[in-house]
């Protein structure tokens, strides 16, 4: 029998691809989307390159007005938080902060994932970015031109420090590790990231962590480690998001950083999870993996909605894609680069700016990053899918 009605718990980028994705595939019943924002579903990437950069407004990231969402059929319930998953062999119900239930033949998790956070540095003037509220209250902050400390070296870390030194403001990035981006790209490519940076008017520091951070009532200064100290009015913590599971622990899903699901999303009779809050089992990798990015959040969805609908699916393998704009380069990862595989320099060099490098395990090619090389970097992910061996793609992409 048909389900006849979907709860989807988040209203963000994974979980309207399902509800805008069930409709698509011919579906007719009861669409209920559940988000905790007082917002339309929006789009994250831009608020830490455009938004706040200055180039667009945050209204203009919103990908459907509510009338939109009816015209769809799609009932969306702005400013509820979700508290509880129970299930039972029918189906199920979601229960709201607000005393509501919602029942559900299907239920899709889509509740994505939070800045992590230091509680010993919650000062005022001290953020993260991840929400329409988070860039605009860093707006307003960049507006009083103030010393930036960016404390994380990774891509959100990286994006604010680009869209600050856009508006002219003074900038350090600071990064326990030997480089930025080096626990996911590794040394090299974090030191071209770190050069890339320091020739944009970054101050960047490398192996040396946070202290804390002193003021009273707002930010003064940020001590690290090594005994510097930082003035600063403006501190930005980009280490990191975590999971939003806590609310569905209890529900039976097997959580393990992140709601494990099978190739297809399926987390339990009746449940799926998709985008950051997910970790799908990927044959390509022989891994449960969480990938926290736009394209994979957007195939999943597309995956699980064809699957809730009816049709024939098999395990999705679509290889992880990623892309960030910093500094005027666009930098992109295909597939699981990791620190602990061999780097391979493909074509150009970090000192140009312009390169293609590989990742390989066991003589095969598991990832691949490039600056400014978008269609070498699509051939990337097509050997990433093929297991192509390394040497032969290295002079594929030389050729």
């Amino acid at each position: 029998m048909a389900p006849r009605r979907i709860v989807i718990v988040g209203a963000s980028l994974a979980g309207l691809r399902v509800a805008e994705g069930l409709r698509s595939h011919g579906y007719l019943g009861e669409v209920v989307l559940i988000g905790d924002e007082d917002h339309p579903p929006y789009d994250r990437p831009p608020l830490s390159k455009q938004v706040l950069s200055g180039t667009w407004e945050p209204s203009r990231t919103y990908f459907r007005t509510p009338d939109e969402l009816a015209a769809r059929g799609i009932v969306h319930r702005r400013r509820t938080r979700a508290t509880s998953l129970d299930r039972d062999v029918s189906g199920g119900v979601v229960r709201c902060a607000d005393g509501t239930e919602e029942r559900f033949d299907h239920v899709v998790v889509a509740t994505g994932a939070r800045a992590r956070r230091v509680g010993a540095w919650e000062l005022p003037g001290v953020q993260t970015l991840r929400t329409i509220e988070d860039v605009r209250s860093l707006t307003e902050a960049f507006a009083r031109r103030p010393r930036l400390t960016v404390v994380g070296g990774g891509f959100i870390g990286a994006e604010v420090a680009s869209a600050a030194r856009h508006r002219g403001l003074d900038v350090t990035l600071v990064e326990a590790l030997p480089a930025p981006l080096s626990r996911v790209l590794g040394t090299e490519v974090g030191m071209a990231c770190a050069g890339l940076y320091r020739r944009n008017g970054v101050r960047v520091l490398t192996g040396v962590a946070i202290e804390g951070v002193q003021g009273g009532p707002g930010v003064e200064s940020v001590d690290l480690t090594d005994g510097t100290r930082i003035d600063s009015d403006l501190v930005v913590v980009g280490i990191g998001a975590v999971p939003n599971t806590e609310w569905a622990d209890g529900g039976g899903l097997r959580l393990d950083g992140g709601i494990v699901c099978d190739a297809s999303g399926g987390a339990g009779a009746r449940v799926w999870a998709v985008g950051d809050v997910a970790r799908w089992y990927h044959p390509v990798f022989d891994a449960h993996i969480r990938v926290e990015h736009w394209t994979h959040a957007t195939e999943q969805a597309h995956h699980v909605a064809r699957a809730i609908a009816g049709q024939a699916v098999g395990p999705m393998t679509a290889i992880p894609y990623a892309w960030s704009d910093q500094f005027g380069v666009k930098i992109q990862i295909v597939g699981r680069p990791s620190p602990d595989a061999t780097f391979v320099l493909a074509s150009g060099t970090p000192e140009q700016g312009r390169f293609v490098g590989l990742y390989a395990a066991a003589g095969r090619v598991v990832g691949g990053v490039g600056f400014d090389q978008p269609r070498a970097i699509a051939r990337v992910r097509r050997m990433v899918a093929g297991a192509a061996e390394v040497g032969a793609a290295v002079q594929a992409l030389a050729g």
